[in-house]
């Protein structure tokens, strides 16, 4: 009898409590498996997304980036991050300037308002517009120019936006350099 009253004193529990934590069903939490399935799918969806940008520029707007970063790895800088919300700035600026009938002239303000327009978390704090339009290398004019040149190497900007059209037998570019 007196084994009987012992036994019924010491529960499975022991004398602090529950001595298993509770499952992921008591807590309250998903399961281990389905997680793994929601990470691996927010993974998915980033790649998919950075896929879906990459497929909207065309070659020479990717080449036009390489090359910009060449330049900036060269003063020994961190390449600028493409960004889906620059290039859909820059894209809203080449319509622009090519509504105007062909007026090149690069505006920070507009480009400003742009990118804050694609932009879809918080805003940028300052971007500069580089603008080429009609003939030869962009690039090679910008560099020669010690005021563009100085946009392109400045350490402070981090996203870049590039958009290219053929427009009256010429080609015109808008590079949009910025900074969350």
């Amino acid at each position: 009898m007196e084994r009987e009253a012992e036994a019924r004193d010491r529960s499975i529990s022991g004398p602090i409590g529950r001595s298993r934590p509770l499952g992921w069903r008591k807590q309250g939490l998903c399961p281990p498996w389905l997680f793994t399935l929601l990470v691996m799918g927010v993974f998915v969806a980033l790649a998919v997304e950075q896929g879906m940008v990459m497929a909207l520029r065309t070659p020479q707007e990717l080449l036009m980036g390489a090359r910009i970063n060449r330049l900036r790895s060269r003063s020994h800088l961190h390449d600028l991050n493409r960004a889906g919300n620059l290039n859909c700035a820059a894209d809203k600026r080449m319509d622009a300037i090519t509504a105007q009938g062909g007026a090149c002239v690069s505006d920070d303000k507009a480009a400003l308002a742009a990118a804050n327009q694609c932009k879809w978390f918080g805003d940028y704090k300052f971007v500069t517009e580089l603008v080429s339009c009609g003939g030869g290398d962009p690039l090679n004019a910008w560099v020669s120019n010690a005021t563009t040149r100085a946009v392109l190497v400045d350490p402070s900007y981090r996203d870049i936006g590039v958009a290219s059209r053929s427009v009256k037998g010429g080609r015109y570019w808008v590079v949009i350099v910025g900074t969350t």
